[in-house]
């Protein structure tokens, strides 16, 4: 079996998912626009590589049980990539021997399939390009970032000087509205520095080859950026949360995200130019090297890979760009990922896990069990309420476990019912996370419901990943109807603006009627303020 010519098989990259860079035109001028799926080959040029861990160690935010599943993503890259390039630098707040020693040995894959651990004592010896950036003290806080961004600006000038592609990976937690990248820090939830795309956008010479791979939620953002003309390859669109994979149910260990076990398939796919997708299925076919997959080509392979292979949820949502709108360059060369890794070598070179069943949920881990050392009478009595806050919680729909945003407060009730008890401090964080998604979002969505005069169950009731008109949670996010957690009461919670979409796309109103209502309400109940690094041209 052969393809037909690389110039007769054409691919529509606006269907998956794919944004173009013109951006006074309907879908940034890419809707109805095709590229081929094959062109002539081409060796990539020298990559130089920057990858960044966002999350910090505070409250053991760096375990498996809360926000190691992002660790997991930059370690299973970290081997991939590893001897693809000489230039390469990882930037991580945290050191990896401190985790492995706290927190022993960290996974990827599904639970129920196939897991392999990326991080454990006996691969730190290959860390060598690991640089591990302190931002435990109040005046260090803001380092990673800053560190992050002047090692990115150095590589790009470099590259330019050589002719190379700089790729650029960064494993983070991703803001609503703003789609704000959350790098170091020394606290949880919005606390943390946070990178904006506007001034990241700004520290890139223009004739810098870039290619930005991103796992964070709302990172589909990245790909709808004016004047940051890179090739973007985002985990998520501009309206959803990333999503990793669910814990082991003996472990309740999150195990990485589904996101990069799609990419990593689809670069072990990639790296085998007899194997094709077409027509919604791969095929082997005689190769004579006369012909390599595009860019659009490696889209549509993530794309279905993720999707029909990895993880088939309808909810699934990705996002890509291309530097110029070059949809149709040979992919090693649009993306500087080198084909001269094995990755299927690699990624079974890992040790294997014997595959487990998934938990079933937060609000099915079994009975309370006290410590025979029990704290205090006054921290039983605080603890009690917290879990009876918590049975509240669980029962009002508040999104999947998996979901970034839930990941740490779910982690965390998930443990508590299971009898082990938090010290005081973190139960502090728990109740007020609780108190702050069950009165300042969902209680304030029903009331901001009736005030639309929209007929719609409570938002107790209804689940956030219901179906939403396009563009319109965007455009509920525009008018600050919800308030930001404060310090100590974790990660915001989209759960509100997600209701009030949901709610008016059951009713069927158009985006002007809509724009109509919201700037009412808004009138009436004012608006909170804006984070930094608000776009409003963007979304509205």
């Amino acid at each position: 079996m052969s393809y037909p010519p690389f110039n007769e098989r054409i691919v529509e990259p606006a269907k998956l998912g794919g944004f173009g860079k013109d951006f006074a035109q309907e879908q940034d001028g890419l809707r109805g626009r095709v590229f081929a799926s094959m062109c002539p080959p081409d060796i990539s040029p020298g990559t130089r590589i920057v990858a960044v861990c966002g999350p910090n160690d505070y409250m053991d935010n760096a375990s498996p049980d809360n926000d190691g599943w992002i660790f997991s993503d930059f370690y299973l890259f970290h081997h991939l990539f590893r001897d693809t390039s000489p230039n390469q630098v990882w930037l991580t707040c945290v050191d990896p021997e401190t985790m492995v020693k706290k927190y022993g040995e960290y996974a990827h894959g599904s639970p129920n399939r196939e897991r392999r651990v990326v991080l454990d004592d006996s691969m730190l010896f290959k860390l060598s390009n690991l640089r591990v950036v302190n931002t435990s003290k109040t005046s260090t806080k803001d380092m990673l970032l800053d560190r992050f961004v002047a090692t990115v600006r150095d590589e790009c000038v470099e590259a330019i000087r050589k002719d190379q592609n700089v790729l650029v990976l960064i494993f983070a937690h991703g803001r609503k509205r703003t789609s704000a990248i959350s790098l170091g820090g020394n606290k949880l939830g919005i606390e943390s520095p946070k990178l904006q795309r506007e001034y990241f956008a700004g520290q890139i010479p223009r004739n810098a080859k870039v290619t930005l791979l991103t796992t964070s939620c709302y990172g589909g953002g990245w790909a709808q950026t004016p004047n940051l003309n890179t090739t973007t390859m985002a985990a998520v669109d501009e309206s959803n949360e990333s999503l990793s994979w669910p814990p082991s149910d003996s472990s309740l260990r999150h195990c990485g995200s589904r996101y990069a076990t799609g990419v990593t398939q689809a670069l072990i796919k990639m790296s085998f130019p007899e194997w094709q997708l077409d027509e919604g299925t791969y095929s082997r076919i005689e190769s004579d090297n006369s012909t390599s997959a595009t860019y659009v080509q490696l889209a549509k392979t993530i794309r279905h890979t993720l999707f029909e292979e990895v993880d088939k949820r309808e909810s699934n949502t990705i996002s890509f760009s291309a530097r110029d709108d070059h949809w149709a360059m040979e992919w090693r060369v649009r993306t500087g990922i080198s084909t001269l890794s094995d990755y299927e070598g690699k990624w079974k070179e890992l040790r294997f896990l014997e595959p487990t069943s998934a938990a079933s949920g937060v609000s099915q881990v079994g009975s309370v069990q006290l410590a025979e050392d029990r704290p205090p009478y006054r921290y039983q009595q605080a603890l009690q309420i917290v879990k009876r806050k918590a049975l509240v919680y669980l029962a009002s729909n508040p999104g999947p476990d998996e979901s970034a945003k839930n990941i740490h407060l779910h982690g965390s009730i998930r443990k508590l019912m299971k009898g082990q008890n938090p010290p005081p401090e973190a139960l502090m964080v728990i109740s007020r996370s609780l108190d702050y998604r069950q009165w300042q979002i969902m209680a304030q969505a029903n009331l901001l419901r009736d005030e639309l005069g929209l007929s719609c169950p409570d938002c107790e009731e209804v689940d956030p990943q219901g179906p939403m008109q396009p563009g319109m949670f965007n455009r509920v996010c525009g008018y600050f109807l919800f308030s930001e957690p404060a310090e100590d009461e974790g990660w915001e919670y989209a759960k509100g603006e997600r209701y009030l979409t949901v709610a008016i796309t059951r009713a069927g109103w158009a985006a002007e009627k809509a724009e109509h209502e919201l700037s009412r309400v808004k009138q009436v109940v004012g608006e909170y303020p804006k984070p930094s690094g608000y776009l409003s041209t963007t979304y509205c």
